[in-house]
């Protein structure tokens, strides 16, 4: 029995570490945590989860080279908040000033930014899958615009059937 529990961790933490880079560790802590304050995984983790996120993975991507892309900017943001919750916003900084200033650009246009998969915040080569190239912060995927019937911008896809 304590063979299939120790299975299910390593399970959830390669998972978590295939889709986050992170999460794996973090898993780890939160079992660390609710053992010694006796706590319930299923609150210590989120918890932990939503500190690394918002505080501690931000201060330390930097010493990497990589840096967060904005979350909550009016014309820069994510299309879906996987990508920030799962660590998959982190770029370069020169990348991040490149986007910035292409977005104060098409502000004046109207048209907002929205991206997709960037890259993990640490080491160069980690694969973020589905992504063969997304392993240097250097790439940014970014939900192209469209116009709908009634002229409202959209990044949803229009259907081409009338």
């Amino acid at each position: 029995m304590r063979l299939i529990i120790i299975g299910g961790h390593l399970f959830i933490v390669a998972i978590l570490t295939v889709i986050t880079q992170v999460g794996g560790l973090i898993w780890i802590v939160s079992l660390v945590f609710s053992k010694k304050m006796n706590w319930k995984k299923r609150y210590s983790f989120p918890i932990i989860y939503l500190l690394f996120n918002l505080i501690l993975i931000p201060i330390i991507a930097p010493f990497f080279g990589r840096v967060q892309l904005p979350v909550f900017v009016s014309n820069i943001q994510p299309q879906n908040y996987f990508y920030p919750l799962a660590f998959r916003n982190y770029v370069t900084p020169e990348l991040r000033k490149q986007l910035i200033d292409a977005s104060e650009d098409l502000a004046r246009q109207g048209i907002e930014i929205d991206y997709l998969d960037a890259n993990f915040p640490f080491w160069d080569g980690f694969p973020l899958l589905p992504h063969k190239s997304h392993n240097d912060g250097k790439k940014l995927d970014v939900a192209f615009q469209y116009i709908d019937k009634t002229t409202k911008k959209t990044t949803n896809q229009i259907s081409r059937h009338t």
